[in-house]
């Protein structure tokens, strides 16, 4: 077979599915959807299918690479920090389960690494929102939401500016 497209491949991988479905190319078959999904940079459809990887085959030798590519489908999605932050922290629940269900996978290092990422941008939306109070003059919304940022997060380097619009 031919392949010259993410899409091409993306179907023959689907072929392997429907045409053998008692092979273990079947489940590498599935991983691999999910994995060119990523690569075209459709992470709704990468999450998804590396999600059925993960409810399909939980305890399969590569599990923790679906739990990653998951995390870091949601990850991709994230915005900037004065927009929704759904998608961060997904990614970084994500993160959290991989980092305490698999103390030994080859992705714990980058997964610490990206949490600590998302902890960071999560923080910065707090901060975001607290300023916008504090410029609208709602002076005890924008305390409560700085107060809560240096009690969640003291030690990101952003308090800095927290602690200044508190004072």
């Amino acid at each position: 077979i031919k392949i010259n497209s993410s899409s091409g491949a993306r179907s023959a991988f689907q072929q392997v599915i429907e045409d053998f479905p008692d092979s273990k190319k079947r489940i590498q078959a599935l991983l691999l959807i999910a994995r060119t999904y990523y690569t075209d940079q459709e992470f709704e459809e990468s999450k998804f299918h590396f999600q059925k990887f993960i409810e399909l085959y939980p305890t399969h030798s590569q599990v923790d690479r679906a739990h990653f590519f998951k995390a870091m489908s949601d990850y991709k999605m994230i915005d900037l920090a004065s927009r929704d932050q759904t998608h961060t922290q997904e990614a970084l629940e994500s993160f959290k389960q991989l980092i305490n269900r698999f103390p030994k996978s080859q992705f714990l290092e980058k997964s610490k690494k990206k949490k600590k990422e998302c902890e960071l941008k999560l923080a910065e939306n707090v901060l975001t929102i607290g300023k916008f109070y504090y410029r609208a003059g709602s002076y005890q919304s924008a305390i409560t939401r700085l107060n809560g940022l240096v009690t969640d997060h003291p030690q990101l380097k952003i308090l800095d500016e927290a602690i200044y619009l508190i004072a």
